[in-house]
C-alpha cells in the first residue's frame, strides 16, 4: 500500500468516526432536532474539532444517505441562502448504528 493510499484510508476512517459519532449524538435525543451548534459542542467532547461548516457538510452527506432529516433556514445575506440549522436522526440511522441497515449503506 502506498503512502498516498494509506493517507486516504486514514482520512476516510476519521470521517467515518466523525459521522458515526454524529449519529450517536443524534440518537441520544432521538425524535428531536439538534442544532448544529449543540451537535458541534457534543462532538468536541468526543475529541472531534469540527467547525460549524464541517458539521453541516457531514449532515448534508448523512441526509443524502437518508439517515438524518435536516432543518434548514433561509438566510438572505448568507452565501448559501439555504443554511442547515439542525438535524434529527431517522430510523434508518438507528439501523445503521445497530448494524442492521439492510439498505446498502456502509456500516460505520
Amino acid at each position: 500500500m502506498s503512502v498516498e493510499t494509506s493517507a486516504k484510508a486514514l482520512i476516510n476512517a476519521k470521517r467515518d468516526r466523525q459521522r458515526r459519532d454524529m449519529l450517536l449524538v443524534l440518537k441520544a435525543d432521538f425524535g428531536h432536532f439538534v442544532s448544529v451548534r449543540v451537535l458541534g459542542d457534543a462532538l468536541k467532547h468526543l475529541n472531534h474539532a469540527l467547525t460549524d461548516r464541517d458539521v453541516r457538510f457531514h449532515l448534508a452527506y448523512l441526509e443524502g444517505k437518508e439517515l438524518v432529516e435536516l432543518r434548514r433556514i433561509d438566510v438572505p445575506e448568507a452565501r448559501e441562502r439555504d443554511v442547515i440549522e439542525g438535524a434529527r436522526l431517522l430510523a434508518a440511522g438507528v439501523d445503521v448504528l445497530d448494524g442492521r441497515s439492510g439498505l446498502g449503506v456502509a456500516e460505520f
